[in-house]
């Protein structure tokens, strides 16, 4: 009654034309959350030329609302005059009536400076954003309007809070660069000198075993901030600096420890297995590799290989210099031409003489030999194909590689040294890469990176998918059927790389952002855009697109196959037409909801168009009547379309994969379509539009997009989430099809994906048979996943279609995998997927760019990795050591502590007792008030050799940190370092098993259990450290710089799982004494398993205390106190002294 009574205010205000009081009923029913759908028609009246959707007291201020029916509103704007003046050239009155609407779709942007972006889809990244505060207080173009001042050019970092990051410049590309440092070795006095030819990061002096000892001290401290190499030269004066492409290239194919490029100076190679040579040879050293030596094994590397062996004596050298595998590589040396493709128009407004001058300036900045001008429109009298040769014969013998760029695209300063140094080793290849926008008129303005994926020929064919810096052989372009003229470059670039790709030559695409591209003079279909960049082509460039497009397509169209104009501007669908031969034999399996089932197949008999379905109902085992006699009842539904129904009874227990591959044996159709029956079709002809993509001749799989019931993305095709705790990603998950999928290209077109979901998902029965069906392994999850990542391996593609309007109502038959052994069902499979794929679940995704966020649906960048806010300092308040302390070969444990309450719990006080018959015992409290308690500390000196008390400060690891720091004096002649902590429960077995697990293992790191959550990694409550880490200097480098989290998770990730990659990747050996390779967190899904079968000592306290992935604890009681009661009581009175003080 209160929302209605200040309607009826408003009214009289709007009336009385009291526009202080409008703005003031208008605050308050803002306020107060008034329906906008019921305020709109009184406010319609104010503004009717703005589109109704953006009469929205969220989105747009209030006195701009009024303004036109209340001129005097304007006083209020909170816009700036002098931005809109320098925007739209006009003053407030004239901007709210002729162009605050285009703002507001996002066709024109509101500020110089500011990108055009449309406003609701603005105010849901505000929403995202550490600034969705504003939204309390302002509306979303008032935000939009604070943003000025928030975006930098290209030389700025911008501010990363802000909703609009996405069109600052990228910082992503720093994670692929690594540092190179010179070893200036005996007898090259003027190291800094040889390395400036190599444009190395530094120089460091190494003839004796301290400055060895510093250079490996320098490799550790590089490995733990991503890595870096080392280049030793053989010779006193500087090397070629041509061999810099050379050597990083080389570095990055073969991604071995050690790799050696040698011979004459122009004509070098790879020489294997790494040895001295009297030839000119330049030598990289990985950090990992430098990282794990000694400074004795250092010098000895860099005298054989420097100066040669003694005669008659084989050097000592690692295995890895005298390994020989694969035959030598040799690089093709060129040089780079850069060739601005202007089309004619361009040529006209800016003149050739000034494109030169443009050619000359990118070919500088972006280290090319040459840069000249290729005339699109053929004005000069030569057509393109003549303009290339002529280019390449009068570039020289040396320039082998051109690339192409646009009249006002700008370079990467290292574009050039980063395509030779692919092009060098395989120089039979056309590269692209990834790119940034020009947004704006400013051209210091860089931003909205693309994060361009893969290029492949249904992405090249739909919407001419070939980003960044395009670079081919400059011999090739001879070869090609080229046009006389071209309208842009974009559709000369789809020309020459249908045919290149139909030639059998393969495509490569970089991460690297190379180009920033222009997009007014060099037109593409961008992946990332906004409203302003929907129509990017003339009628011209479209009409030549398309010409070219239907040309080009012909070898990669099925018969039936033909290609139509799409949504985006410059993009095409594929449509099939019906064949003789169709027939879609349609699998659906179900168990009981015989409702949900039956309106899946009515909406599928309803919806169908002309081509032949067969219904096969696949009853698992229900035991409702009315779903037992399903199958029977749907007939008649089914043979009045003229379709065949078949009902198949399956008693077997739930095996998605083999209920469908028994269900196959009954199938006649030359199609499959496996469905949930939990779909319902909303659109018609469903099944064609499935069928469409199998125009294209490489189809192996369809997919379709799949809708929640409020009209959400529940499903628009996969990926596999690289080193996540989650295996797959959805993008798109989530999002409303409309202004929210709208910036994304890829959501709008038939698109191809490594892998689709199965709940609909259409083949062709030939192939499905092929694979063998599904892997009845996978019996629940993942099935599908498998199935795809299987047909994509041989060369198949798997494609996503947006138009079928389906609903899947997801998991609706069978409910969610949450919990108890549901949850184990789901670790397993998902386990066993990594262990199948491992490469996609480290380097990501073959289809995805790498610098997508892996748990981002809405195509947003992967956060920039996060560092620690201080070092953790030691913050001793207590220490005692034991005088007679003896701890050579022995094993040295530290126990790290902390409670809130300072307390020792009971079966801590076993464990320390237990591990003292094993090894001598450091133990580490955070928890300050445990020195009030003068009987345990008693007690805890009684136990151990060491005793120390801290401040809270980092965690365990600060903890460990302190301990390590501490008893580092005590450390040098151990037999193993053991870090444990008070995370678990017991010891409910003995620990002589333990110990003799521990004793048995030749690793050099052990741990109890591991993790293959985000990556393999051994967890971290328990780690034995052999004495080969012990005396590298990655370990103690490693503790040196452990600091002080932001988070608790980001301390996992870098500290847990970055630390057991880091260690795989210098050369330890790991090993987990339990359950190795086991997915999923074994102390909790196999904790019954590891008790009674495998004497394992411990009880995760999380488990029992808190239970977060619901797993059947019920018994731990009475298994615990089989196996040991006392330790069971201990247990049983702190769980109950911990609930009662909740």
């Amino acid at each position: 009654m209160q929302s209605v009574a200040r309607i009826s205010l408003l009214r009289e205000a709007m009336a009385a034309g009291d526009m202080q009081a409008s703005l003031d009923v208008l605050a308050l029913i803002r306020a107060e959350g008034y329906p906008t759908v019921l305020l709109r028609p009184l406010l319609a009246s104010c503004h009717p030329r703005l589109d109704p959707c953006y009469i929205d007291l969220q989105l747009v201020p209030a006195p701009l609302l009024l303004a036109p029916s209340c001129p005097a509103a304007l006083a209020s704007a909170p816009l700036d005059p002098l931005q809109l003046q320098l925007a739209h050239g006009c003053d407030p009155a004239t901007f709210v009536a002729v162009h605050l609407n285009a703002v507001l779709r996002g066709e024109r942007a509101l500020y110089a400076g500011l990108p055009a972006i449309e406003i609701r889809h603005y105010r849901q990244l505000v929403k995202l954003s550490p600034r969705r505060h504003w939204l309390q207080q302002c509306t979303a173009l008032e935000c939009l309007s604070r943003e000025s001042l928030s975006l930098e050019s290209a030389q700025g970092r911008g501010s990363p809070d802000s909703p609009l990051s996405r069109w600052q410049a990228s910082r992503h590309d720093g994670l692929l660069e690594r540092p190179w440092f010179w070893i200036q070795g005996p007898g090259q006095e003027q190291g800094t000198l040889l390395g400036l030819a190599l444009a190395v990061d530094g120089v460091m002096a190494v003839k004796d075993g301290p400055q060895a000892a510093a250079l490996i001290q320098d490799a550790a401290r590089h490995v733990l901030g991503g890595g870096a190499h080392y280049l030793l030269w053989n010779r006193s004066e500087p090397p070629p600096a041509s061999w810099s492409p050379l050597i990083r290239g080389l570095v990055e194919r073969r991604g071995q420890p050690l790799s050696q490029l040698g011979g004459p100076r122009q004509e070098p190679g790879e020489m294997r297995p790494v040895r001295f040579s009297n030839d000119p040879a330049l030598l990289a050293i990985s950090a990992s590799w430098l990282a794990r030596r000694e400074p004795r094994q250092v010098l000895g590397l860099m005298k054989h290989w420097l100066a040669g062996p003694p005669p008659l004596d084989r050097p000592r050298m690692a295995l890895e210099l005298q390994r020989r595998s694969d035959p030598p590589l040799w690089p093709t040396t060129h040089q780079g031409l850069l060739v601005l493709a202007a089309p004619a128009a361009e040529v006209e407004r800016l003149g050739r003489q000034q494109l030169q001058r443009r050619a000359l300036q990118q070919a500088l900045e972006g280290g090319f030999a040459q840069g000249v001008v290729l005339d699109l429109g053929a004005g000069a009298g030569l057509d393109v194909a003549g303009q290339l040769a002529q280019l390449a014969a009068t570039a020289g013998p040396d320039a082998r590689v051109a690339a192409f760029t646009g009249p006002g695209d700008q370079l990467a300063a290292s574009a050039w040294e980063k395509l030779s140094a692919q092009l060098s080793w395989d120089p039979h290849q056309l590269l692209c890469s990834d790119e940034e926008l020009i947004w704006c008129q400013d051209p210091m303005r860089i931003g909205q990176r693309q994060f361009a994926a893969p290029v492949t020929p249904w992405r090249l064919l739909s919407r001419g998918h070939l980003p960044g810096l395009v670079a081919l052989p400059a011999a090739a372009l001879a070869g090609l059927e080229l046009q006389p003229r071209y309208h842009s470059l974009h559709a000369l670039l789809k020309d020459l790389a249908l045919q290149w790709l139909e030639r059998g030559n393969a495509i490569r695409t970089l991460p690297q952002a190379l180009l920033r591209r222009e997009p007014h003079s060099n037109p593409t279909v961008m992946a990332i855009r906004t409203p302003s960049q929907h129509h990017p082509f003339s009628g011209d460039q479209l009409l030549e697109l398309e010409r070219i497009t239907r040309r080009r397509s012909l070898p990669w169209l099925s018969p039936e196959g033909r290609l139509i104009p799409g949504p985006c501007r410059g993009s095409f669908q594929l449509r099939r037409a019906p064949s003789p031969t169709d027939r879609v034999s349609v699998i659906i399996p179900f168990r009981d909801q015989a409702a949900l089932t039956r309106a899946c197949v009515e909406s599928l008999v309803e919806q169908a168009g002309a081509t032949p379905l067969e219904l096969v109902l696949v009853d698992n085992g229900s035991t409702e009547a009315e779903a037992v006699a399903l199958a029977e009842s749907l007939a008649p539904l089914a043979d009045s379309r003229g379709f065949a129904l078949i009902g198949i009874r399956d008693d077997s227990p739930f095996n998605f994969a083999a209920i469908n591959n028994r269900a196959r044996r009954h199938c006649t159709g030359n199609f499959l379509l496996f469905l949930n029956n939990d779909i319902r079709f909303e659109s018609a002809g469903p099944i064609e539009a499935l069928l469409d993509p199998f125009a294209f001749a490489g189809t192996g799989a369809v997919g379709a997009r799949l809708l929640y019931e409020d009209g959400s993305i529940q499903h628009h095709g996969l990926a596999a989430a690289a080193r996540q705790p989650h295996d797959i990603l959805s993008p798109g998950k989530g999002l409303q099809p409309g202004v929210e999928t709208d910036p994304f290209t890829v959501l709008q077109l038939q698109e191809q994906w490594t892998a689709a979901t199965a709940a609909c998902l259409l083949m062709r029965s030939e192939e499905f048979d092929r694979l063998d069906g599904f892997d009845e392994r996978f019996s629940v999850a993942y099935n599908d996943v498998d199935l795809c990542w299987r047909l994509t391996a041989q060369g198949r593609a798997v494609i996503v279609t947006p138009e079928p309007r389906i609903i899947h109502a997801e998991s609706r038959s069978r409910g969610d995998d949450i919990a108890g052994e549901k949850r184990n069902r789901l670790a397993r499979e998902s386990g066993a997927l990594r262990r199948r794929y491992p490469s996609r679940f480290q380097l990501g995704d073959p289809l995805y760019h790498r610098f997508l966020g892996p748990a981002s649906h809405r195509f947003e960048p992967m956060p920039l990795p996060e560092r620690p806010l201080a070092s953790s300092r030691e913050q001793l308040l207590y220490s005692w050591v034991r005088p007679d302390i003896q701890t050579r070969g022995r094993h040295f444990l530290i126990f790290v502590h902390w409670d809130v309450a300072g307390e020792v719990r009971p079966d801590v006080i076993e464990q320390l007792r237990a591990y003292r018959r094993h090894a001598v015992v450091a133990f580490v409290s955070a928890a300050p008030t445990l020195l009030e308690q003068p009987g345990a500390m008693a007690r805890l000196r009684e136990l151990c050799a060491v005793v120390l008390v801290r401040r809270n400060e980092g965690y365990d690891f600060g903890s460990w940190k302190a301990g390590i720091s501490f008893c580092r004096s005590h450390l040098e002649r151990i037999s193993r370092l053991i870090l444990t902590n008070d995370s678990c429960y017991g010891p409910l077995h003995s620990f002589d098993s333990l110990f003799k697990r521990l004793e048995a293992s030749n690793a050099d790191v052990v741990g109890l259990t591991e993790s293959t959550a985000i990556s393999s990694h051994l967890q971290s409550y328990f780690l034995a450290y052999g004495s080969r880490v012990l005396r590298s200097a990655l370990f103690w480098e490693f503790w040196d710089q452990i600091g002080i989290w932001g988070s608790k998770v980001e301390l996992v990730r870098d500290c847990e799982v970055g630390w057991s990659t880091t260690l795989v990747d210098a050369g330890f050996k790991l090993e987990a004494l339990y359950l190795a390779g086991e997915h999923g967190n074994v102390t909790h899904t196999h904790w019954r398993q590891l008790l009674t079968e495998l004497e394992f000592p411990f009880l995760k306290a999380e488990l029992l205390r808190l239970n977060p992935i619901r797993q059947n604890i019920d018994s731990w009681d009475s298994v615990a106190a089989a196996i040991n009661p006392r330790v069971a009581q201990m247990i049983r009175d702190h769980l109950a002294q911990q609930q009662h003080a909740r």
